[in-house]
């Protein structure tokens, strides 16, 4: 039974968070393509750290007047790395997020 409550929460959270009228992600006229891109190792911040040294990404939109001073934060699942989800990271930055994944 409670297994049951439990999964009806969650498809109505999941539903309940599909608002369409979010402005926060609706993009801009004009979807900027072009954004300045960081690439760093993990171990050119700290030479101890041992484990998880993929590279990490950062990307900004180019153009000021897009940017949205909100932080866009990926952490790709167990042993996956955020190259796998660049498009994803590059996307944030289109609409003007900084963006990051780590």
């Amino acid at each position: 039974m409670k297994k049951n409550k439990f999964l009806v929460i969650i498809i109505l959270f999941s539903l309940l968070s599909c608002s369409k009228n979010n402005n926060d992600i609706e993009p801009t006229e004009n979807i900027p393509y072009e954004y300045f891109s960081y690439e760093v190792l993990p171990t050119s911040t700290d030479q101890n750290i041992t484990n998880g040294l993929s590279m990490q990404f950062a990307f900004i939109t180019k153009e000021p007047n897009l940017r949205k001073n909100k932080l866009f934060i990926f952490l790709p699942g167990t042993a996956a790395s955020p190259e796998a989800y660049k498009k994803i990271i590059q996307t944030a930055a289109e609409y003007g997020y900084y963006s990051f994944g780590l």
